[in-house]
């Protein structure tokens, strides 16, 4: 089906409601791996996330975790600072369960450079991302530059609530983004890029510093958290470049939770 029917078929199915249904129908039938997926994160995030919870999915893209955290009864706040994909999340995934923010998350308030990816999933607000990933060769990974607002995690907390789970995946900014948090939240997790293994580190740091967190780590397929489980903010650090020694340009997710009482 060509891009320009594929998207006119998709903005009737959201107008009538239907997008997801008829969606979920196609997939199970002939895209049986993306069906397969969505499932996968399912029964991974169950472990964060209950019905009534409130997440926050900070650098959103296409609501693919949106749409996840929702299907398992929470309430979802969307943010997504390029204004198409945060339309597209909206007449998707929108309803009373699911508020969409176009906004950027930051240390504070203000505006900042987004500069498009090719791929969406590439865009960035770190210009230390941006510059290593040129000296990489990856010049022909942008798209333009666009202006957007910025929040921090505190007033986003003031606007919607405190969050049982923050998930964080915004292409070398994480620092940024957790800078701008300053109270400790049942759980996180943000993605960590061997490429630059330094920003996990401080994005460590900085969520150790908030409470008495533990952490762990998962791939990008997120299948399941490592089977020796939990462990202290320093192990985790020295898992990662082990990890990072193995394979220079892996990535994935480090999680973070407040210990069970």
């Amino acid at each position: 089906m060509p891009t320009a029917t594929k998207q006119r078929a998709e903005l009737v199915l959201c107008r009538l409601g239907a997008y997801r249904p008829a969606r979920n129908a196609y997939q199970s039938v002939f895209n049986r791996d993306a069906y397969a997926e969505r499932q996968r994160d399912r029964a991974f995030y169950r472990s964060f996330l209950q019905p009534g919870d409130l997440a926050f999915d900070v650098g959103a893209n296409e609501g693919r975790l949106t749409e996840t955290f929702a299907a398992l009864g929470a309430r979802v706040v969307a943010v997504e600072p390029n204004p198409d994909l945060a339309e597209r999340i909206r007449d998707r995934y929108g309803s009373s369960d699911v508020a969409v923010e176009a906004v950027a998350i930051g240390a504070q308030a203000g505006t900042a450079t987004l500069r498009l990816g090719r791929d969406s999933e590439h865009s960035t607000l770190s210009t230390d991302w941006e510059a290593a990933l040129r000296a990489e060769g990856g010049d022909d990974r942008w798209a333009g530059t666009i202006e957007v607002p910025v929040t921090s995690l505190d007033l986003l907390i003031e606007r919607h609530g405190a969050p049982d789970f923050i998930k964080i995946d915004v292409e070398g900014f994480e620092p940024e983004v957790l800078s701008g948090l300053h109270r400790a939240v049942p759980a996180l997790s943000f993605e960590f890029q061997c490429r630059a293994i330094a920003l996990a580190v401080h994005s460590v740091q900085l969520v150790a510093a908030l409470g008495d967190y533990e952490f762990s780590f998962a791939g990008p397929d997120r299948a399941a958290l490592p089977a020796d489980g939990w462990m202290g903010a320093t192990e985790l650090l020295e898992t990662l470049d082990v990890a990072r020694r193995r394979d220079p340009k892996g990535y994935g997710d480090v999680y973070a939770r407040l210990p069970r009482r």
